[in-house]
């Protein structure tokens, strides 16, 4: 096909303006106008839009509301002295604090903190209320890292000093509660449903779950089975099920096999992401491209299959950390070569439309301006009324889109290269002779 060279034209976008005044979009679902420059293909020509660069900050947290969460159900029992330790039948999400963590232990620990946080609240209004302070966290995993330490040799040292990177950690009541024991044992689930529906926590009066807790990506971030199919109802709990039916995706046992020991072990069976983030690539869509692609890269509420569907994604942006002595910071690029296009088939366009996602076609997880920042108190942090941070904060992605004019023909039938032609090499030739009778 032929070019109109003259006719091409680069668009240089950035998606900050104020949109807490007109009240349309946001820095990553935004329209631009194309005013007086329009794109128009009709004289039998095609338009094709290539996205050549992208550039993204990341101003969210890596743990967000789209891996932060894990199903936690438990029958409820009697311990301690007279029993005076009473646990309700819980079926809930535990939620791992947002942010940035640096550390697998130190992950693992805020998943151990989540779990006794819902305990407390669960018991909070109870005769004998649980603390915080009754419980104990022990963090197992231990991750070491290729440094010199003081006699200047690298660790790890020995054989026994290796990356697991599975999640191991002990829970256990304080001496405070006496007599505590386990007689019954939590379950822990990675929820992955990919069929949108209704689904109940399995207490009376149990809420719905939302799309993040039915859909997370709690399995990639913690490592083990995702379950994708939710199990009981308020009739017939999860744990009336039997322990072979139950689907778990974490190991929970009596430290040491004794049924009198107040220490739970809760372990992985799959290592956890060694990159404590589960956001790869940040996919562009508009509403001008026409592709396919997997439905699992589709809006949240497609059943998440591998099977190809109409989409509108036109490219993906890949992460990149910028790792130097006084910069360290973590952008969402595409730079050049990029091979990411979409053929126009519209005849007149005077506008683009451009949404950022994720890998499951969920807005990108921008932090709830509510959450507490680290050692500050509800009491000491103002309410934010304002506009969200997608909406006209540091959420501006900038892009380089190229439109490109064809014109040429349109086959019926798939066209390939051309026979070679054939020319006779006089260095090469054949000392073969054949009788005439024979031919």
């Amino acid at each position: 096909m032929n070019k109109y060279e003259s006719e091409s034209q680069l668009l240089f976008v950035s998606s900050e303006a104020n949109f807490s005044n007109n009240g349309i979009g946001n820095q990553n679902h935004f329209k631009i106008n194309l005013a007086d420059s329009p794109l128009k293909n009709n004289d039998s020509s095609i338009i094709k839009l290539s996205v050549k660069e992208l550039q993204l900050r990341k101003s969210w947290y890596n743990i967000n509301k789209t891996n932060n969460k894990v199903r936690f159900s438990l029958e409820g029992f009697a311990t301690g002295n007279s029993d005076a330790i009473v646990f309700p039948d819980i079926d809930t999400m535990v939620e791992i604090n947002v942010g940035d963590y640096v550390s697998h232990e130190s992950l693992v620990d805020a998943f151990g903190d989540a779990i006794i946080s819902k305990i407390v609240e669960l018991t909070s209004s109870l005769v004998r209320p649980l603390l915080a302070s009754e419980f104990e966290i022990d963090s197992k995993i231990i991750i070491y890292r290729n440094i010199a330490g003081s006699s200047g040799v690298e660790h790890p040292l020995t054989g026994n000093q290796r990356n697991d990177f599975r999640l191991s950690l002990e829970l256990k009541p304080k001496d405070t509660l006496a007599n505590f024991v386990w007689t019954k044992l939590p379950i822990f689930q990675f929820l992955n449903i990919p069929i949108a529906g209704t689904y109940n926590f399995n207490v009376t009066g149990g809420s719905a779950l939302s799309d993040d807790e039915r859909l997370n990506d709690s399995y990639l971030l913690l490592g083990g089975p995702r379950i994708e199919s939710f199990q009981g109802t308020v009739a017939n709990p999860i744990w009336t099920l039997g322990a072979t039916n139950i689907l778990n995706s974490l190991s929970v046992k009596i430290k040491n096999g004794s049924g009198n020991t107040t220490t739970l072990v809760i372990a992985g069976w799959f290592p956890m992401s060694e990159t404590l983030n589960t956001l790869d690539d940040v996919y562009i869509t508009s509403r001008q491209s026409h592709s396919q692609a997997s439905s699992s890269l589709e809006s949240i509420s497609n059943q998440h299959a591998h099977n190809f569907i109409a989409s509108n994604i036109i490219a993906k942006a890949c992460r990149v950390v910028d790792d130097s002595v006084n910069d360290t910071g973590v952008y969402f690029k595409i730079t050049q070569p990029s091979y990411f296009f979409s053929i126009l088939t519209q005849p007149f366009i005077n506008e683009i439309e451009f949404e950022l996602r994720d890998h499951r076609g969920r807005p990108l997880p921008y932090n709830n301006p509510s959450t507490l920042p680290i050692g500050v108190a509800s009491a000491d942090l103002q309410p934010y009324t304002g506009a969200s941070q997608v909406t006209n904060g540091n959420s501006i992605v900038s892009l380089v889109i190229l439109a490109e004019k064809f014109i040429g023909s349109a086959p019926n039938s798939l066209q390939g290269f051309p026979d070679p032609i054939g020319i006779n090499n006089p260095k090469f030739g054949s000392n073969l002779t054949f009788p005439n009778k024979l031919c």
